[in-house]
């Protein structure tokens, strides 16, 4: 037999309330920072092998690594699957070890409706329209070189397409706008802060980009980082993400087939 619940004594006169629980809070802004070293060097060196054993069985020998590591689609494709795995696992234990908060909602792990889904993915897809025709616009090519030579270097194409498109949206909004906005979010940036300051870091990992390059991805994660803050769900950057590189993949393979 169930034991009753035991009824709580009224309060007497001027007596105050219980305080109230405090909320569940993320990892503070340099513990977050903190943690985000730790992955970025476990995704380091977990490519950095990749890479290495790709380059030896290749035949090459380490004098030549850097010439063949530069944009190789294989040695990019690999390396992507195999980092992914690692980052979302370190992120998912990162959150976990904050007791006070759910996994899930450290990360924003909620379904997205489906009509925010396409609401967002239109603006996805104007942005990148602006963003092509600004390149026109200014002579400049509307497919980076980085990108070309990652596809014309890739020995097995599907397994590039599968990098690309959905181990790299996925380890990358896991980490950027999953883990890391959590916790700058609720410092002192707010959610415009941590949004800003995300797309810059996700700006500057993208080395294999130039100046251009780099500044396209800036307002792109601007784009993303808005969504993630409207929405409240991570399956919003991550839809953008893949559609993006999806759209950006299909514009390297019919200049590839028919322009080269």
């Amino acid at each position: 037999m169930d034991t009753p619940a035991p009824i709580a004594a009224p309060l007497g006169p001027g007596e105050p309330p219980p305080p109230a629980p405090n909320p569940p809070r993320p990892w503070g802004f340099w513990a977050t920072v903190g943690f985000l070293l730790l992955i970025g060097l476990a995704l380091v060196v977990v490519q950095g092998f990749t890479a290495l054993a790709l380059v030896l069985r290749a035949g090459h020998d380490l004098r030549e690594a850097s010439a063949v590591l530069e944009n190789n689609g294989s040695i990019l494709a690999v390396g992507t699957l195999a980092g992914a795995p690692v980052v979302m696992g370190c992120c998912w234990f990162c959150a976990w070890l904050r007791r006070s908060m759910a996994t899930g909602d450290y990360l924003a792990i909620k379904p997205l409706p489906l009509r925010e889904a396409w609401r967002w993915s239109l603006r996805l897809l104007l942005l990148l329209l602006a963003s092509d025709a600004l390149s026109a616009l200014l002579g400049r090519p509307v497919v980076p070189e980085a990108m070309l030579q990652a596809y014309q270097t890739a020995d097995n194409l599907p397994l590039l397409w599968l990098a690309v498109i959905v181990a790299a949206p996925l380890s990358e909004e896991v980490f950027f706008r999953g883990f890391i906005f959590k916790g700058f979010a609720h410092s002192r940036l707010g959610w415009a802060g941590a949004t800003v300051l995300i797309s810059l870091m996700w700006a500057v990992v993208h080395a294999q980009y130039d100046w251009y390059g780099r500044a396209t991805i800036f307002v792109t994660g601007g784009l993303l980082g808005w969504a993630r803050w409207r929405t409240g769900s991570l399956f919003a950057p991550v839809l953008m993400h893949a559609l993006m590189n999806l759209a950006g993949t299909l514009q390297v393979a019919v200049q590839v087939a028919y322009f080269s």
